[in-house]
């Protein structure tokens, strides 16, 4: 995506907080308050930006945060790709290169939805869709987006209402950005659109604040920036399991890093690394093989994003978040 330096700025500047004021963009980029409000109006006209978004925090409400692996057996994948989508819990759907391979990540409200989502796909098996899948579950999550997550909160049990608004506040969480007809059309269906009607939205993004549940708010990319838009898929599992926690700490200070996420023994950790060509990747897995007594590193390009993901702009601001904790 090609921008000038001033709009690079403002996505910078509004990727950190989509909430900035105009006052403040004015203050950073030393123009007008009027200036500034018309610089990121633009971004929005001109499709820069596809969505404002918020940083969901899943440590901090009961979910069940899961991985399927999915081995393609034909390739009936426009098909596959639709009924995926359709999935509300669906939060990554990745390409793999060369294994026809799919990564899905699903953040489901409880074990009744969990099973529910199996049953879709043993019946894509037997629809031929799929050759086979695999369940990794999510046991830590400790970056999302480049932002470090925080832990220190009270695990909140969301109701049925209140786990629909916040999937809902995902796809986005300012109505007043979007004439009504686009909303429809680009972010949610009729129905949702009725149901977020009867909702007093700043109450309730104010309650997920205070919650911890609603970590940041910022925005998706309609595309990526080109000094920052490779993305890799890395396992890596440790010699000994204690040395995990100093691994985890270790990643969530590197701005490459942008995900990081605790698997069982099986996959060990799983990371999403973002750069700008694949030359720098072999440099930070042979940093890790000398510090940490890794037993296996894998590494996966990610060819394809099909659900559109917080991503930093630019490695400056991954830098910024690494070391920055609201």
């Amino acid at each position: 995506m090609e921008i000038d330096a001033k709009q690079k700025k403002v996505i910078e500047e509004l990727f950190i907080n989509s909430r900035v004021s105009s006052i403040t963009l004015s203050k950073i980029l030393q123009i007008s308050r009027q200036s500034a409000a018309s610089l990121r109006q633009s971004l929005w006209v001109e499709r820069k930006i596809y969505s404002p978004t918020i940083l969901v925090n899943p440590n901090n409400f009961r979910s069940h945060n899961f991985f399927i692996f999915i081995s393609i057996s034909s390739f009936k994948e426009s098909k596959l790709r639709e009924i995926l989508l359709e999935i509300p819990e669906l939060t990554m759907l990745n390409v793999l290169l060369g294994e026809k391979t799919i990564l899905t990540q699903f953040c489901v409200r409880n074990q009744k939805r969990f099973i529910e989502i199996l049953h879709i796909f043993d019946g894509l098996i037997d629809d031929g869709m799929l050759s086979s899948y695999e369940i990794t579950d999510s046991l830590g999550i400790f970056k999302v987006g480049g932002f470090i997550l925080d832990d220190d909160s009270q695990i909140n049990h969301l109701t049925e209402r209140r786990w629909k608004l916040l999937q809902l506040l995902r796809k986005n969480y300012n109505l007043r950005k979007w004439p009504l007809t686009e909303i429809s059309e680009q972010f949610f269906k009729i129905e949702e659109v009725k149901f977020l009607e009867k909702i007093n939205l700043l109450r309730e993004i104010y309650r997920f604040e205070e919650e911890g549940i609603i970590q940041n708010f910022t925005i998706i990319l309609n595309n990526p920036i080109a000094n920052f838009n490779t993305k890799y898929l890395v396992r890596m599992k440790p010699k000994q399991n204690t040395q995990y926690s100093s691994l985890i700490n270790q990643l969530k200070m590197n701005p490459n890093f942008i995900e990081i996420y605790r698997t069982g023994n099986n996959l060990g950790l799983l990371g999403i690394y973002c750069c700008k060509d694949k030359l720098s990747v072999p440099e930070i897995v042979h940093s890790l093989y000398e510090e940490y007594e890794i037993q296996e590193t894998t590494i996966d390009l990610i060819v394809e994003e099909l659900i559109r993901s917080i991503t930093p702009p630019t490695l400056e601001i991954s830098k910024r978040l690494s070391f920055f904790k609201k």
